[in-house]
C-alpha cells in the first residue's frame, strides 16, 4: 500500500513537472460567439470546407463563416429548402464538396452549387430510415459515408450506388448502447467507440466484430467507460480520449496502448471529450476542465483554462469541438463560449497585459521602460505605477512605494539609483538594490528647485550631467549643491524627449515648438520649426520623440506629421507621411531592431520601416498586437534583440528575427449576390441566380436588375482586415479598385451589355495569388431594345414606310381625283347654267306668246257658243296652255331662287287654310287615279311667318310628286312642335310608292334630274325641276 501511495505521488508530481515545463508558453486566443454573429454559443461541431469556409454547428443553426461575417442556416417553414432541424450535432464533407449536417432528428445534405439542403431520407437495404439522433459522421477509404444514429446502430451509405445499409450491432451481444465515435485506421480496420461498452473494431466491414483487449492481460480496457472521440494520428498510431480513462495512444504496429494524460496536475481526472492531432508532435485534448496541449515527443503539456481577468484566454472550459484550418490556426468548440481561434503567429508578439493578480502587471497604460544593471526591466505606467519585469523568468513585481506616484512619465538609470520623473509628483529617485526611494524633488519657492512637479523626460548624457524635462523648460541637475540649473533658452518650453547623439549634440522634443540641438561645438542652440513654403522644414512643430541610429541618422517623431530624418550638412528634413504608407500620422517612438529596420508606433498599428527603400509593412491588432494604439516615449530594446513596445493596453515582446514570411495565399470568394441591397439566394422566387453565387461563373439579370452588390470575402482566418482584396468589373471599372472596411462592391445602373467582375486577393505579407475570381454579368437589355424589338421596330418601318408611300399615292390621286371633280363640277356648274340661261330664255320666249294665247284661248270658251266637241278641244288647249305657262313660271322661279340677289317677304299665314286649300286641288286629280287621299291637321289653326306664294309652291310640288308616284294612298300630316325655344313644324306626306334608292335621295333635289322607274307597265313622266325648287324655296325661308 505504501508503495502504491508513493508510486502515485511521484506520477502527480510528474504531471507537475511535465505541466510546469510548459507552462511558459502563452497562447493567446481569439473568440467568436453570439456578439460576433454565431447562431449559438454551444459549439458541436466544426468543418472547414474545399472552398475554405468554415462551419459551426450550434444547438440553434449551422453557422458559415468567412473570416468576416457569418452566414446563419435555420429551419423556416417558408422555404421549402432550408434545414430541418437547427440542432446540429456532426458535420462531414464528402468528396463531392456535399456537407452532411447530422441533427438531433435525421440527417441533412447541403449542396454548396445549389445552395440548399435535402432531408436524407433514404430506405435502407434493411427498411429503415435515418431518424434519430447523429453523434458521427465519417468516411472510408471507398468513399462510403458512415453515420451513427442513437439506437439504430451504424448507417453506411455509397454515393455511388445509392444504397444504404443499415448495421444495427444488435447481433452482438456486447453492444447495447450507442456508436459515439468511429474511424478508419491505414489498414482500413473500422474502429467504434461506443458511450459505454468500450472499444470495438471490425475488418471485414462489421461481419464480425471485436472488443479491444490489452495485450498485457487480454482485459477489454475500456470496459464500461464511454469512449467520446478516435482520430488516426502519425506513425500508424491511433488516439482516444474517453471520459475515465482520458487521452491515450495506440500503436497499431505494437498494438500497445500507452497513456497519455488521464490526470492532470491539479490530480484531476480528464474527462477527455474531444481530440485533434494539431502535427506528428502536438495533441490537443479537449476536456471537461478545459484544453490540453500534449506534446507527443517530450512527454510534456500545457494546461489552458477559462480565466475572467484574461480576455485572451478560452472563452469556456467546457470543449466540444476541435478543428485545424488550412492556414495552421486551430479552433475549438465550448458549450458556453462560443467558438475560440488560435492562429498560427508568422509574427509573434508576446502580450503583457493586467490579469487581475498581484503577481501580474499593474497598470494598463506603460509609457516608460529602463532596464537596470541586474537585468530586471522597470516599467513606468500612467494608471499603476512602477513594476519590475524578469525578462528570463518573465514574472513581475509591483514597486509598493510607486502606489504614492501612479502616473509615471520618465525613467533614468544613474548609477545604480532610478531616477522617476511622475505628472504630479515630482521626482523620485530609487536605489535599485534596496528598493528605497532615497531622494525626492518637488518644485519650492527656491529658484533652483524644479520648475514645475511635472517631469516628462530624464537624460543622462556622457559628460554625466542629468536633465529633466519640464512643462515650463529644460533643468539641468547640480549635484555639488543637490538642486536645478534652469536653461533660460528653454524657458517655457514643453520638453517631452531628450536625446544625446553619437556628436554629444543634445536633442530636445518640445510639443510646441518644434526640436531644439545644442551644438557642443558653436556652444548655441538651434531651433527647427515647420516652415509651410519650405517641403524640406520639420513637418510638425508638436515634436514627440528623437532617435539616433546604427548610421549617426537622426529621426524625429511628430504628433500629427508623421516622422522624418535629419540631414546634418543640409539642416533639412525628408518626411514621411500617410502618403507614404503610414497607416497614421501620429508617430509616438522609434527602435531599431538588427538588421537595421525602425520599428514606429503609431496610433493606428505597428510599422517596420526599412530606411535604404523606404518601404513600410503594417502589423495591427490582427496580427497579434495588444492594441493598435501605442503610447508616448514606451520603447525598449534589450540585448538579445527582444523589442518592448507599450501600449494603452499594457505591452508587448518581440524579436523580428524569430519572424516567418507568410507563404500562405487566401482564397477568395464571392459570398453573396445583392439586389437593391438585398441578399438574393438560388432558388428564391425572382432570383436571378440559378446556383449559389460562389460557384456561378455567368449571372444573367434584366435591365431592371442593373443596380446590384457583391460581398466578398478573403478566407485568410488568421489576418483577415490585413488580406488586400482588388476588383475590377470589365465594360465598366478602367483600374483595378481596393475593397476598403465594407466588403461589399455595389454598382448601380448599369448599361446593358456584358460584363465581367474579377476578384483578386493578397496575403497580409502583400503576395498576391495567381487564382482569380471572374464572373460574367450578363445585364439584358430593355424589353424595347431587344432582337425582337428591333424586328418589330423594322417591321413597323417597312409597313409605316408603306403606309407613307400608300397613303400619298392615295393621296396623289385624290388629290387628282378632286382636281378632275372640280373640273368636271366646273363643267357641269358651266353646262347647268348654260340650261338655266337657255330654258329662261326660252322661257321668256315662250311666256309672252303663251300669254297672248291663253288671253284670246278663254275669250273663245267663254263668249263663243261652239260646239262640244270644240269646246272639248279648247278646254285641252287651255290645260296644255296652263301647264306650259306654269312650267316656264317654275323655271323662272328657280333661276330668281339660285340668283343671291332673290328675297322674300314674309307674313303671318294660316299654316293650316294653305294646307287644306291645296290638298283640295288634289283632291280630284286623286280620285282619279283611285288613292285614298287624306289630310291630318291639328285640332287649332297654326300660324307662321311665311311667304305664301312660296309656301304654296312648295306644298304643291310635294303634293303632286306624291300622288304621282303613290300607287293607292297619299297621307299628308302637319306636325308642330309645341316647344315654345324652336317654334318649327313639320309637313309630312306618305306614300305606297316606289322607294327611292339610298344614294338617289340626295341626287332627286338637283335640276333636271328624275328618278324613272317602271312600275305596273306604267312609265313616269316629269321635268326635273320641281323638287329643286321646292327646296331652294324652303331653304330661303
Amino acid at each position: 500500500m505504501r508503495n502504491i501511495f508513493i508510486l502515485l505521488i511521484c506520477f502527480i508530481c510528474y504531471q507537475a513537472v511535465s505541466y510546469g515545463q510548459m507552462a511558459d508558453e502563452h497562447y493567446y486566443f481569439k473568440n467568436l460567439s453570439v456578439k460576433n454573429g454565431l447562431s449559438q454559443n454551444t459549439v458541436h461541431a466544426i468543418l472547414q470546407d474545399k472552398q475554405g469556409f468554415l462551419w459551426f454547428g450550434t444547438k440553434d443553426g449551422l453557422n458559415r463563416y468567412d473570416g468576416l461575417s457569418f452566414r446563419k442556416f435555420k429551419h423556416d417553414d417558408r422555404a421549402r429548402q432550408s434545414i430541418g432541424n437547427n440542432f446540429i450535432t456532426a458535420l462531414y464533407e464528402d468528396a463531392k464538396g456535399n456537407i452532411w449536417v447530422g441533427t438531433d432528428v435525421g440527417l441533412y445534405i447541403y449542396d454548396p452549387q445549389k445552395d440548399s439542403f435535402r432531408h436524407f431520407a433514404e430506405l435502407s437495404v434493411e427498411k429503415t430510415k435515418i431518424e434519430h439522433t447523429i453523434t458521427v459522421i465519417s468516411g472510408d477509404s471507398q468513399g462510403c459515408v458512415w453515420i451513427a444514429a442513437d439506437s439504430q446502430g451504424l448507417f453506411c451509405y455509397n454515393p455511388e450506388s445509392g444504397k444504404l445499409h443499415n448495421y444495427t450491432l444488435k447481433n452482438f451481444p456486447f453492444i447495447s448502447t450507442n456508436v459515439q465515435t468511429l474511424v478508419f485506421d491505414n489498414s482500413g480496420t473500422l474502429w467504434i467507440g461506443c458511450y459505454g461498452d468500450g472499444l470495438f473494431y471490425s475488418k471485414d466491414r462489421l461481419q464480425t466484430l471485436h472488443p479491444y483487449l490489452s495485450p498485457v492481460d487480454r482485459q477489454a480496457t475500456y470496459a464500461n467507460d464511454v469512449v467520446m472521440r478516435i482520430v488516426k494520428g502519425a506513425y500508424n498510431c491511433l488516439y482516444i480520449g474517453s471520459l475515465r480513462g482520458g487521452a491515450k495512444e495506440l500503436n497499431l504496429t505494437s498494438n500497445k496502448l500507452h497513456d497519455l494524460l488521464s490526470v492532470d496536475e491539479r490530480g484531476e481526472s480528464v474527462y477527455c471529450r474531444e481530440l485533434l492531432v494539431a502535427s506528428d508532435n502536438e495533441l490537443w485534448i479537449g476536456a471537461e476542465s478545459g484544453l490540453y496541449i500534449y506534446s507527443l515527443r517530450m512527454g510534456k503539456y500545457v494546461h489552458l483554462r477559462s480565466s475572467i481577468t484574461d480576455p485572451y484566454s478560452l472563452s469556456d472550459n467546457a470543449i466540444y469541438s476541435l478543428c485545424k484550418d488550412r492556414e495552421g490556426g486551430i479552433w475549438i468548440g465550448s458549450y458556453f463560449g462560443g467558438v475560440n481561434y488560435y492562429p498560427h503567429f508568422y509574427t509573434y508578439f508576446e502580450k503583457y497585459y493586467p490579469k487581475g493578480a498581484d503577481t501580474g502587471l499593474h497598470g494598463r497604460r506603460v509609457r516608460e521602460f529602463c532596464q537596470d544593471h541586474q537585468g530586471i526591466l522597470w516599467i513606468g505606467t500612467e494608471d499603476g505605477g512602477l513594476n519590475r519585469f524578469n525578462p528570463k523568468t518573465k514574472t513581475f513585481s509591483f514597486f509598493v512605494p510607486s502606489s504614492a506616484f501612479t502616473n509615471v512619465h520618465g525613467l533614468c538609470l544613474v548609477d545604480d539609483k532610478l531616477w522617476v520623473g511622475t505628472f504630479s509628483k515630482g521626482v523620485k529617485v530609487i536605489d535599485t538594490h534596496t528598493g528605497a526611494v532615497v531622494k525626492s524633488y518637488q518644485k519650492t519657492d527656491s529658484p533652483r528647485s524644479l520648475l514645475g512637479d511635472g517631469v516628462y523626460s530624464i537624460c543622462q548624457t556622457t559628460t554625466g550631467d542629468i536633465y529633466l524635462g519640464t512643462l515650463f523648460g529644460l533643468l539641468r541637475y547640480n549635484k555639488q549643491s543637490d538642486d536645478f540649473d534652469r536653461i533660460p533658452e528653454l524657458s517655457g518650453r514643453f520638453v517631452y524627449d531628450i536625446k544625446e547623439d553619437s556628436g554629444g549634440n543634445l536633442w530636445l522634443a518640445t510639443y510646441a515648438n518644434g526640436a531644439y540641438c545644442y551644438d557642443v561645438n558653436e556652444k548655441k542652440w538651434k531651433n527647427y520649426l515647420r516652415d509651410a513654403n519650405n517641403p524640406n522644414s520639420l513637418p510638425y512643430d508638436k515634436v514627440l520623440s528623437i532617435f539616433e541610429d546604427s548610421h549617426r541618422q537622426i529621426w524625429l517623431t511628430t504628433q500629427g506629421g508623421g516622422f522624418c530624418r535629419f540631414h546634418s550638412d543640409t539642416e533639412t528634413f525628408t518626411n514621411y507621411s500617410l502618403a507614404d504608407g503610414l497607416p497614421n500620422d501620429v508617430v509616438y517612438q522609434i527602435v531599431e531592431d538588427a538588421d537595421g529596420a525602425l520599428w514606429l508606433t503609431t496610433n493606428n498599428g505597428l510599422v517596420c520601416f526599412q530606411p535604404t527603400t523606404g518601404a513600410m509593412k503594417v502589423y495591427t491588432n490582427s496580427n497579434g498586437l495588444l492594441s493598435d494604439q501605442f503610447n508616448y516615449r514606451s520603447s525598449f530594446r534589450a540585448e538579445d534583440g527582444t523589442i518592448y513596445l507599450g501600449s494603452i493596453d499594457g505591452f508587448i515582446a518581440f524579436n523580428p528575427a524569430t519572424f516567418t514570411e507568410n507563404k500562405y495565399l487566401p482564397s477568395v470568394a464571392i459570398t453573396d449576390f445583392l439586389l437593391f441591397g438585398k441578399e438574393v439566394h438560388a432558388g428564391e422566387p425572382g432570383s436571378p441566380l440559378e446556383k449559389s453565387i460562389t460557384f456561378s461563373d455567368q449571372l444573367v439579370l434584366t435591365s431592371k436588375q442593373n443596380s446590384f452588390s457583391f460581398r466578398v470575402a478573403a478566407l485568410d482566418f488568421q489576418t483577415p482586415k490585413t488580406s488586400r482584396i482588388m476588383y475590377k468589373l470589365d465594360g465598366f471599372d478602367t483600374n483595378w479598385l481596393t475593397i476598403g472596411e465594407s466588403p461589399v462592391v455595389t454598382y448601380s445602373n448599369l448599361r446593358y451589355g456584358d460584363y465581367t467582375f474579377r476578384v483578386k486577393v493578397s496575403n497580409s505579407d502583400g503576395v498576391w495569388s495567381e487564382d482569380e475570381v471572374a464572373l460574367k454579368v450578363h445585364i439584358l437589355p430593355p424589353f424595347y431594345l431587344t432582337v425582337w424589338a428591333y424586328c418589330v421596330y423594322a417591321l413597323l418601318i417597312v409597313s409605316c414606310s408603306l403606309y407613307i408611300g400608300i397613303y400619298f399615292k392615295k393621296r396623289s390621286n385624290r388629290k387628282h381625283h378632286r382636281q378632275m371633280e372640280k373640273f368636271e363640277q366646273e363643267k357641269e356648274r358651266e353646262v347647268y347654267h348654260a340650261k338655266i340661261d337657255f330654258f329662261t330664255n326660252v322661257a321668256h320666249e315662250i311666256r309672252t306668246p303663251l300669254t297672248l294665247i291663253k288671253g284670246p284661248l278663254e275669250n273663245i270658251i267663254l263668249k263663243k257658243q261652239v260646239d262640244a266637241e270644240t269646246h272639248e278641244d279648247l278646254n285641252v288647249m287651255k290645260q296644255n296652255t296652263e301647264r306650259l305657262l306654269n312650267l316656264t313660271n317654275q323655271l323662272l322661279d328657280f333661276r330668281k331662287t339660285e340668283s343671291q340677289g332673290y328675297r322674300l317677304n314674309f307674313a303671318k299665314c294660316n299654316i293650316t287654310e294653305i294646307l287644306k286649300e291645296t290638298h283640295l286641288r288634289f283632291t280630284s286629280l286623286a280620285k282619279q287615279r283611285g288613292l285614298d287621299f287624306t289630310l291630318q291637321l291639328p285640332e287649332q289653326d297654326f300660324y307662321a311667318h311665311v311667304n305664301r306664294e312660296t309656301l304654296t309652291k312648295i306644298i304643291s310640288n310635294l303634293l303632286n310628286n306624291a300622288v304621282k308616284y303613290s300607287d293607292s294612298y297619299v297621307h299628308v300630316s302637319l306636325e308642330v312642335d309645341d316647344s315654345e325655344v324652336l317654334q318649327t313644324f313639320h309637313l309630312r306626306t306618305v306614300n305606297d310608292g316606289v322607294v327611292i334608292p339610298d344614294d338617289m335621295k340626295e341626287e332627286i333635289f338637283k335640276p333636271f334630274v328624275r328618278f324613272n322607274e317602271k312600275e305596273d307597265a306604267r312609265l313616269t313622266t316629269g321635268t326635273g325641276i320641281g323638287l329643286a325648287l321646292s327646296r331652294s324655296l324652303a331653304e330661303l325661308h
